[in-house]
């Protein structure tokens, strides 16, 4: 799994000014590559409903966890992958 550093855009929104603060959160990544594909046992309502729960223990003993939900997102998977398509 490879996660990537990211600036948290919709924090720092049009100001250059908030970029350190948005580059600073230590609870933000993205992770991947991960794929997946639908059958019988796994379905679009599946992503939908997906819950990811991430660990990191650092070799100084810190731990960070955290829970996030694919139902908070604004927009649907579906619109997701066809802006990815150009469609």
């Amino acid at each position: 799994m490879l996660g990537n550093d990211v600036n948290l855009r919709d924090f720092e929104g049009r100001s250059a000014l908030l970029l350190s603060k948005a580059k600073d959160n230590n609870a933000s990544t993205s992770l991947g590559p991960l794929l997946r594909l639908f059958d019988e046992t796994f379905s679009l309502e599946d992503v939908r409903a997906a819950e990811v729960d991430l660990r990191v223990e650092g070799r100084d003993g810190f731990v960070l966890q955290g829970r996030s939900s694919m139902r908070q997102i604004s927009r649907d998977p579906v619109d997701l992958v066809q802006q990815t398509l150009n469609e």
